[in-house]
């Protein structure tokens, strides 16, 4: 398999805020680890991102992917995305041709996740419309990350320092200490924790990170969450603002 990257790190929308001012923190007991992989391990598919730049949306599909699986449960029938589900939107999103193969230059993180926001993600075979809140997160604060992790899976911008690619044949590559800094910009989907090591998932496959090397290549983290996180009473357990988490989803609406 050849690991392929393709993240543009953009600029988030004015409207966007940061989960300490949509949490109920100071009430939030901070969890120690988390871990999302439990009912959605990782399947060795890198669902096209080992042959074109689809990293932004592979990350958006992975974590649709964890989020139907944990809601279903064990013993429900595991919700795949398709090549095609992938493809489409990074068409969509950048002109990529699938003919011809290019433009092939990845994906604005930013614009995807405005993109997302506002006009959701459609699943037709599960009649679903995907469209969540969206919030940003400290990825150099240990309790907020904790405390977002807690809430949902995590998208993670990343400038890939040298011997990245190690991580194709050892999960742990990402643990030794980072080489250079790279401009290859990367995105992926924080699953797990247990303390400073991390775990995000890539390329179909889960990958410990160890604290020095998120340290430097994390360049930003988002938060979004969809209904389906949501608890009869409107909030989740680590206790959301969902009518500002709204108000800001309108704003970015009103200014995309």
């Amino acid at each position: 398999m050849t690991l392929r990257t393709g993240c543009i790190h953009g600029v988030r929308p004015a409207g966007i805020q940061p989960l300490s001012q949509r949490a109920a923190l100071h009430m939030t007991t901070v969890p120690t680890e988390w871990d999302w992989t439990k009912l959605c391990p990782a399947d060795g598919d890198a669902r096209t991102n080992d042959y074109l730049g689809t990293c932004v949306q592979c990350a958006d599909f992975a974590l649709i992917e964890i989020i139907l699986a944990n809601v279903a449960g064990s013993g429900s029938p595991r919700w795949k995305p398709t090549d095609d589900m992938i493809i489409s939107r990074y068409t969509a999103e950048t002109g990529y041709n699938p003919i011809t193969g290019v433009p092939d230059n990845g994906t604005d993180s930013a614009a995807d996740l405005t993109n997302w926001v506002t006009s959701g993600i459609k699943i037709p075979e599960l009649q679903r419309d995907i469209a969540p809140w969206w919030a940003t997160v400290d990825p150099m604060d240990d309790n907020d990350m904790a405390i977002g992790l807690g809430c949902s899976p995590l998208l993670v911008s990343l400038n890939l320092p040298e011997g990245w690619e190690e991580a194709e044949t050892n999960p742990l590559a990402w643990m030794k200490p980072p080489g250079a800094p790279t401009n290859e910009g990367h995105r992926v989907l924080a699953v797990k924790f247990m303390g400073k090591i991390r775990t995000v998932r890539s390329w179909g496959m889960d990958l410990q990170v160890g604290e020095e090397w998120w340290q430097q290549a994390v360049v930003s983290v988002d938060a979004v969450w969809s209904t389906d996180l949501l608890n009869a009473i409107g909030t989740t357990p680590m206790g959301l603002d969902i009518s500002a988490l709204a108000s800001d989803m309108a704003s970015v609406t009103s200014s995309a």
